[in-house]
């Protein structure tokens, strides 16, 4: 399950940016993980889950993992500000991962962390 949860440093990126929702474990002052209620814990480490859930409803940003034909992944970035009804998908395309992840995983973190930069860069 621990490849469910984003890492400390993205963790702590969010953490900056505002996030600032319940989650059931987090980081005590030495790095030692412990699931909630503890009041040793100064950082909470949320799942990729609720990171992305967070990005969508906070600044109305998206990323989305799209298997590729040799198998690996890429991410897309999408603004959902730009969104109507009248809008095509590719006209709130953010953009496109310019490298391909073998795993998951990897594009699902790399996502994470344009979303990160992003953010801060407004």
């Amino acid at each position: 399950m621990e490849k469910e949860f984003i890492n400390y440093s993205e963790a702590l990126a969010l953490k900056e940016l505002g996030f600032d929702e319940p989650c059931i474990r987090g980081w005590d002052k030495n790095g030692k993980i412990w699931y909630h209620p503890d009041s040793d814990i100064v950082l909470d480490n949320l799942t990729f889950s609720q990171a992305f859930r967070w990005f969508k409803e906070k600044y109305k940003l998206m990323s989305c993992i799209t298997p590729c034909s040799d198998g690996e992944y890429i991410f897309t970035l999408y603004d959902l500000n730009k969104c109507d009804l009248e809008v095509f998908v590719e006209d709130i395309e953010i953009m496109e991962s310019e490298d391909s992840y073998e795993f998951f995983e990897d594009a699902e973190l790399e996502g994470l962390k344009k979303l990160i930069e992003i953010v801060k860069n407004k």
